[in-house]
């Protein structure tokens, strides 16, 4: 559990930095989706040590906005099967 203060700042539990592997001075994405608030560690473009992912075939072309949302619900779904 968090607490935020009057300045909007959020202290994140070590549990959910040591799962995301954060450190200071890493940057994050919040975003609401379905009622749920989602966090994710942006990955350094910089670090060379991560593979890079292909681009799957059949999202070349689509609307970034349109590949985020069905990005989204997969996630969602995917998150709340485990809950079951």
């Amino acid at each position: 559990m968090g607490r935020m203060t009057s300045k909007g700042q959020i202290t994140l539990p070590k549990k959910v930095r040591d799962e995301l592997e954060l450190k200071a001075g890493d940057a994050v994405l919040f975003d609401v989706f379905d009622g749920y608030t989602v966090l994710i560690k942006i990955p350094d473009p910089f670090d060379r040590s991560r593979p890079r992912p292909p681009i799957p075939p059949d999202v070349v072309g689509k609307p970034w906005k349109e590949i985020r949302a069905e990005a989204w619900r997969k996630q969602t779904e995917r998150h709340l099967e485990r809950g079951r």
